[in-house]
């Protein structure tokens, strides 16, 4: 022991004494203080205020998620607070110069692209499946491509096509469990598989092989 160091703490590690200076003992006692002041100051500090960009772990299902691109000044992915409408994610995104002044209102629906150029904001459909994976959002079995397929751990080209040609077969696809009648998909693989998609009610219309097809009363337009 040098000198200065007259005194020692010793423990059990393993059941064999370990001996811890005085200047260990310090440090130890340093990082725990420490510890404690930033476990606080995460109890205490307030929320982020209301639209701000949040990291996707921090939000709930109830935040309406949308991506914002075009001439806006900060451009990117949004979670806003249910119900919020285009006059929020213009200040979230600190637009200024918006000319269609009567959108402001519109409620946003979520999980849709938004792109603003000329000062006009506008939405130009739903946030593409590769960027939504990324998020943790799920994909519409009937509207997903083969491309958009493949992207999903566990789903190759060959699975990729027997799901689009089940969908095409039956018009679209009415429950996720109908995956499990593709040859390969089992139970196992079938549990894996259905958190990343989901089933948007069947209508008039229909998606097979990636391309719409109207159904009308009279046949096929």
């Amino acid at each position: 022991m040098r000198p200065g160091q007259k005194h020692a703490i010793i423990v059990l590690s393993k059941g064999k004494p370990v001996k811890i200076t005085p200047r260990q003992t310090r440090g130890l006692a340093y990082f725990l203080l420490c510890s404690v002041i930033f476990w606080g100051f995460q109890r205490i500090a307030p929320g982020p205020p209301p639209g701000a960009i949040l990291p996707h772990n921090e939000t709930n299902i109830e935040n309406v998620i949308v991506e914002l691109s075009g001439d806006a000044p900060s451009p990117g992915i949004y979670f806003l607070p249910p119900g919020a409408t285009f006059q929020d994610l213009s200040i979230a995104a600190d637009i200024r110069n918006i000319s269609n002044q009567a959108s402001l209102q519109k409620i946003l629906e979520k999980e849709n692209h938004y792109h603003f150029e000329n000062g006009l904001l506008e939405k130009k459909g739903m946030i593409k499946p590769s960027k939504r994976l990324l998020l943790g959002l799920t994909l519409d079995i009937n509207q997903v491509t083969k491309e958009d397929l493949m992207l999903i751990p566990q789903i190759g080209e060959k699975t990729a096509e027997q799901i689009i040609r089940l969908r095409q077969g039956r018009g679209g696809l009415r429950k996720l469990d109908e995956l499990k009648e593709i040859k390969g998909i089992k139970e196992k693989r079938f549990n894996s598989l259905k958190k990343y998609f989901h089933v948007d009610k069947i209508s008039a219309s229909s998606v097979v092989s990636g391309q719409r097809i109207i159904l009308s009363l009279v046949g096929v337009v």
